[in-house]
C-alpha cells in the first residue's frame, strides 16, 4: 500500500471570499479558475477568455462574470 486513499486525486480549485461577515469557500470549474487565475496576474480579458476556453471549451464568460460580480469576487474594472 503507497499510503494514498482511492478517492479522486484531481486538485480542487477554490475561492476563498467574504460575504456578509463570514468567510465563504467555493469549489470552482478548471475554466473558472484558469480565467479568475489569468486576471488576478493582469492579464486582459481576451487572454484570461483564451486561457479559460483552453481549460474547458464550454467556459460561458457572461455567466462567470455576472455571478463574480454579483458575489463580490471582482469589485471594479479598468480600461486599458
Amino acid at each position: 500500500m503507497t499510503g494514498r486513499s482511492e478517492f479522486d486525486v484531481r486538485p480542487d480549485r477554490l475561492l476563498v471570499r467574504r460575504e456578509a461577515g463570514a468567510v465563504v469557500i467555493e469549489r470552482l470549474a478548471p475554466a473558472d479558475f484558469s480565467w479568475l487565475q489569468a486576471l488576478a496576474e493582469h492579464a486582459d480579458l481576451a487572454t484570461a477568455l483564451e486561457r479559460a476556453v483552453a481549460a474547458e471549451a464550454t467556459f460561458d464568460l457572461g455567466t462567470v462574470l455576472r455571478a463574480c460580480i454579483a458575489n463580490g469576487t471582482i469589485a471594479g474594472l479598468a480600461v486599458a
